[in-house]
């Protein structure tokens, strides 16, 4: 995995990351309540009970205020999808502390300043007060331009009514603040007070309008795109499962392009369709419930609704840059796979699989009629996708032997290297040999007539968040001459390392004779995962024995159906569709990291400006 991908997963981690909502009011009340005793003792040295009633004065300025606020800004935001209780509860916590915070160090300060005065035998006593009250507007401020920035960022409500949602928690407690300061409700100083903190919120919006300007153009110079949108977008996703948004930004970055489509099917003595294989030239990505992620789900409901068979979606040669921008472009594709379907041709017969090898390549190959099916794997040596340009070089290599060829990667080892294989790399050419070879094995075996047994199982226990798609674990047995080989493949994305060959020990020779493990590719489980890589390859957080038991199970049952079957293929292309394109995926990912850190240093010397003018301006008021 790349750097940056690392440190944008570690960031995302982090920003959704909140404790339990009673955790966080918890928080509230007890700082409230001590900070308020503090603060007072600070300003009247040994008051015991002043110190006590400072408490309750601390409950008195941030929970009522707290609640109003939380109140307003869910009314206020509660159609826009992201600003939930839990999340409300959050904002609420991290604007308290803040301005708990600022409150506390500035009376502190005036306290410091008061010993220090007594030590030098000076008379000038109070001056902590004066910091009590500064401290509590510096606070106010800037409490507002957090919960201001965080309501832009998450909702569309817009500046004008974002801040005046954002301004009430502050307001509220600066208002109850000069309630229980009856000194300071004197006209002058009242005006002066308010005056005063107006200006300072002003300060710290314009501040906030700074940092999302600042950063939103980075996307908007590299992509085109609105950065804070995409963010948005992105949040919208991952906390409420709305793709709409994000969509709507890829569609912006997006460009149109044929991609390969090819489709097996399998039909009973009766024609009735058992089992149809999908190999897309489209990508499953890029997280979640957007774009194409859920592609393999799509085909497998495509073939239940519509054909009445199961159908299956091995990973074609595609990386990221092939990931459909939107649901709207997966359902053009479905309509392409439709078309492909009732385009097939019979074949008259299939050869045996066989495999050969090329360096750390491993390529198989089964002939269903001129058309060659290539499957290839690295493992037990980690490998990623396997780019279209790479694809179609192997491709026109193998179809110098047979008309027609289907590559398909069968993306079944990764561990910590998550690079994709592009024309450079090294293992373009092993990759072109062992095709070869395997195809040149497999014109040498005799054709003949073919069975098929089918069979699906779902492992509840186990879900997206461990690296399961809901499609589970299908197993299809294909019986030619002696030979019976089991391509079983698994709705998840990847493998781990070493898994592979687990699985074939098991079934071969015992079960069938051949065998080859794929994966999906699917991105549900992409953006759930707990774990630092933002998801789960299968056999890293399911125990590998209950992944072996499934498929062991599986595999035995479709053994144990294997009927005479009928085989029709199609190889072709899809209509122009919208994908994200080249780079897009890795030129988003890498801005985050350079955005978040462009963030920091903006929000530094913004907000450390702002604070500078503050306290100028407080130390003159």
């Amino acid at each position: 995995m790349s750097h940056d991908v690392k440190e944008t997963i570690s960031l995302y981690t982090r920003l959704f990351s909140l404790p339990r909502p009673r955790t966080m009011l918890a928080v509230i009340v007890l700082s409230s309540f001590l900070v308020g005793v503090i603060t007072q003792y600070l300003r009247i040295p040994g008051d015991i009970a002043a110190a006590g009633v400072g408490g309750v004065r601390g409950l008195f300025l941030i929970l009522p205020a707290a609640g109003l606020a939380a109140t307003l800004l869910w009314l206020g935001t509660r159609k826009r999808g992201i600003l939930r209780s839990h999340r409300l509860v959050g904002i609420i916590t991290v604007t308290s502390i803040l301005l708990l915070a600022l409150w506390l160090t500035s009376t502190l300060v005036g306290w410091i300043i008061d010993v220090v005065y007594s030590f030098l035998g000076i008379y000038a006593t109070g001056i902590a007060s004066l910091f009590f009250l500064r401290g509590f507007i510096l606070g106010a401020a800037f409490a507002l331009s957090i919960t201001y920035l965080v309501v832009l960022i998450t909702t569309t409500v817009g500046n004008i009514k974002g801040a005046f949602l954002s301004i009430a928690f502050p307001a509220t407690s600066v208002t109850f603040f000069l309630l229980t300061e009856p000194t300071l409700l004197a006209i002058p100083t009242l005006y002066l007070i308010v005056g005063v903190y107006l200006i300072l919120s002003v300060v710290y919006l314009i501040c906030v309008q700074v940092l999302l300007f600042t950063v939103g153009r980075k996307f908007k110079s590299a992509l085109n795109v609105d950065g804070i949108k995409l963010f948005r977008g992105f949040l919208m996703t991952w906390m409420e499962g709305q793709a709409d948004q994000i969509e709507e930004c890829f569609k912006q970055i997006g460009k149109r392009m044929e991609l390969p489509l090819s489709v097996l099917r399998f039909t009973n003595e009766k024609r009735k369709p058992q089992l149809v294989f999908v190999i897309p030239g489209v990508h499953p990505g890029p997280f979640r419930n957007t774009g194409s992620s859920a592609l393999p789900s799509a085909i497998a409901r495509w073939g239940r609704e519509k054909v009445g068979a199961l159908a299956c979606a091995p990973h074609g040669t595609a990386t990221h840059a092939l990931n459909l921008v939107s649901q709207d472009e997966v359902d053009l594709f479905l309509t392409d796979v439709q078309e492909a379907y009732t385009k097939t041709k019979e074949v008259d017969a299939v050869s045996q699989f066989t495999r050969a090898t090329s360096g750390s390549i491993q390529a198989g190959c089964q002939l269903f009629g001129d058309t060659a099916l290539i499957v290839i794997s690295r493992s037990p040596q980690e490998m990623d996708d396997i780019s279209l340009s790479v694809g179609r070089k192997i491709k026109a290599a193998v179809e110098k032997l047979v008309k027609h060829a289907i590559i398909v990667d069968t993306h079944n080892c990764i561990g910590e290297l998550r690079e994709s294989i592009f024309e450079d790399s090294e293992l373009v050419q092993e990759m072109i040999d062992a095709a070869v070879k395997a195809t040149k094995k497999a014109l040498k075996l005799k054709k003949g007539p073919v069975g098929l047994g089918v069979a699906t199982k779902h492992i509840p226990e186990y879900g997206p968040a461990v690296g399961m798609g809901p499609e589970g674990i299908t197993a299809s047995v294909i019986k030619v001459g002696d030979q019976r080989m089991a391509y079983v493949i698994i709705d998840g994305n990847n493998m781990a390392v070493g898994l592979r060959e687990k699985l074939m020990k098991t079934l071969v020779p015992d079960i069938v004779d051949a065998a080859e493990i794929l994966t999906t590719d699917t991105h549900q489980v992409a953006a759930i995962s707990t774990r630092g890589e933002g998801y789960s390859p299968i056999g890293l957080d399911i125990p590998q024995k209950d992944i072996i038991k499934a498929v062991k199970a599986v595999v035995k049952e479709a053994a144990s159906k294997i009927e005479p079957t009928h085989v029709a293929v199609s190889t072709g292309k899809t209509q122009p569709l919208q994908i994200m394109g080249e780079g897009t995926v890795e030129a988003m990912t890498g801005l985050i990291p350079v955005s978040a850190r462009t963030a920091k240093r903006v929000g530094i010397a913004a907000f450390g400006s702002a604070l500078l003018f503050s306290l100028l301006l407080l130390i003159l008021v």
